[in-house]
């Protein structure tokens, strides 16, 4: 099954889903999307950033391993980012760690269920790639 497939799926599966980006976290790039709205360049320029800084960056990572006891070196595997209006979830792919997806649902979302809808599809890209 195609990406953009894979995307469709998990958005039409959750009904407070806007968007699903896949990133390119060392480049903060989103290399494909499906939304339920427009979304400008600006916006997707922000939450590749967002995705990088959140799952790769120094100032973030060194917090996440000083409060889990993880190693040195180590990135944590996903994050929320909640805002009156949203919420995005970011999610490390398996067997892609320079890769993340970005889930950005309205701000009602069951972050429970996005969070498990998210790693399937995870999961599903990456036997797909």
């Amino acid at each position: 099954m195609a990406l953009n497939e894979l995307m469709d799926g998990t958005l039409q599966a959750l009904p407070e889903s806007l968007a699903i980006c896949y990133v390119d976290m060392p480049e903060e790039l989103v290399l494909t999307r499906r939304t339920v709205r427009p979304f400008n360049q600006e916006t997707l320029d922000a939450l590749a950033t967002l995705a990088a800084r959140m799952l790769d960056g120094r100032g973030i990572s060194s917090a996440w391993r000083l409060a889990t006891n993880a190693p040195d070196g180590a990135s944590p595997d996903e994050a929320v980012v909640r805002n009156g209006d949203h919420t995005c979830l970011f999610l490390r792919m398996p067997g892609h760690a320079d890769h993340a997806l970005c889930l950005v649902c309205r701000s009602g979302a069951d972050v429970a269920l996005v969070r498990l809808a998210g790693r399937q599809l995870g999961k599903d890209i990456a036997n797909a790639l």
